[in-house]
């Protein structure tokens, strides 16, 4: 597909050949293919076919709507520091996460210590799922000299355990009713009566800064449990387990929360803050990490769209290529691709996406000019996944050709 401008040396002048720019921003596909990894992928195949004569040229970008990656895309480029960090994993076993330094800012994203993994679907085990690790690894940059601001991403957390785990790790301390200190794992938190929370709050030295998405309350009908604990592996019982325990765990915490903001002269009556937004974020890390310990919250999309200045790259293309494993419902609120969609509205450009499945008859906005899905070459799910890089090459090449297509052969 060429593009033609007039020439303002009058109706003889040749014409000249302006190539298509396409800008891709195609979100992970958990479990298969990382952001990053699919940049890399787009980014030689659309020069490869720019090279057999296609009149076409790209921007891409990693993107993370603050799961998997986020951190990752924001750094990406840019001179920068990774530091790897020991963490507790959401089992209980040690692993390593990773935190990344620019200037004075460090990024993490939570699910690098307790993402989602194939040990979510073992029954219920979600109640003895942690998220300790991420307040080993928020501690471990708060304690990085040049550090003056931590920013976390929130998403693809594997745990609903209310962020007892990382406050637990940042020092805060819970006891029942006879006074008795009690765990944090979410089979325990329900024993839970009082809560002690200033010395995490204490451990909170630079500047906390939380990326999230939704606006999903820590409990009730549109809260953590109801939107995402299934897809987290909990059966019905268990969502009734975990909701009656986040709503015994957060009354203790909002209770000692009052006690301290009163002893500094703040607010003197217990607020119930498991109704606010962002709090149901990765499994109620939001709600512990912006409501208990302070922690600003800012649209992860909008963050890292401002910093990396992708609105005007974007606006300076003439196609736009999204996509994600599972184009849904969800899609289009609060994620990568209804980031792009309303950006592609805002601009006027055809969007494209690329999914690895897609829900049938599902409404999609009026800039969205194709969908390619990885279920096209196989309806097996499991095939798409195990061969998502190879499927993902097969329908990008076919948009490719669809968009500009190679000329002629003579």
């Amino acid at each position: 597909m060429g593009y033609n401008h007039s020439s303002p040396y009058g109706e003889n002048e040749p014409t000249v050949k302006e190539r298509m720019k396409l800008f891709t921003a195609v979100d992970s596909f958990k479990g298969s293919i990382s952001s990053q990894k699919i940049r890399t992928v787009t980014e030689k195949a659309i020069k490869a076919h720019a090279m057999q004569g296609a009149d076409l040229t790209c921007d891409c970008v990693s993107v993370g709507d603050g799961g998997e990656g986020t951190a990752e895309a924001f750094t990406e480029g840019l001179s920068r520091k990774i530091i790897r960090v020991p963490v507790t994993g959401k089992t209980g076993r040690k692993k390593t996460a990773k935190l990344y330094a620019v200037g004075n800012k460090i990024y993490l994203d939570c699910c690098s210590a307790c993402g989602i993994s194939a040990e979510n679907r073992k029954g219920d085990a979600l109640i003895s799922f942690t998220s300790y690790g991420v307040g080993e690894l928020i501690l471990a940059a708060m304690k990085e000299d040049a550090c003056e601001e931590v920013v976390v991403g929130l998403g693809g957390s594997g745990t609903v355990d209310g962020g007892a785990g990382m406050l637990a790790a940042l020092g805060a301390t819970f006891y029942d009713r006879m006074g008795r200190e009690v765990g944090y794992l979410p089979s325990e938190i329900d024993r839970v009566f009082r809560v002690d929370l200033s010395p995490a709050r204490a451990k909170i030295t630079k500047k906390l800064t939380v990326l999230c998405d939704t606006q999903a309350p820590l409990i009730g009908e549109g809260g953590a449990v109801a939107l995402f604990a299934e897809q987290k592996g909990a059966t019905a019982a268990g969502k009734r387990y975990l909701e009656r325990t986040l709503g015994i765990f957060s009354a203790a915490a909002d209770k000692n929360l009052s006690e301290l903001l009163a002893n500094n002269g703040g607010v003197t009556e217990p607020n119930s803050t498991a109704f606010l937004p962002c709090g149901g974020a990765a499994g109620g890390l939001g709600w512990a990490l912006v409501y208990l310990l302070g922690g600003e919250r800012k649209s992860g999309l909008s963050a890292l769209f401002e910093e990396r200045g992708y609105e005007e790259r974007l606006q300076n293309a003439d196609a736009v290529l999204c996509g994600e494993g599972l184009l849904d419902g969800t899609s289009f609120t609060g994620k990568v691709i209804g980031k792009i969609a309303e950006l592609c509205e805002k601009y006027g450009k055809p969007l494209y996406l690329i999914c690895g499945d897609a829900e049938p008859f599902l409404p999609l906005p009026g800039v969205v000019s194709g969908v390619y899905k990885l279920t096209d070459i196989t309806p097996v799910i499991a095939e798409c996944i195990c061969r998502a890089q190879e499927f993902y090459e097969n329908r990008l090449l076919a948009l490719l050709n669809d968009i500009a297509p190679l000329p002629a052969k003579e």
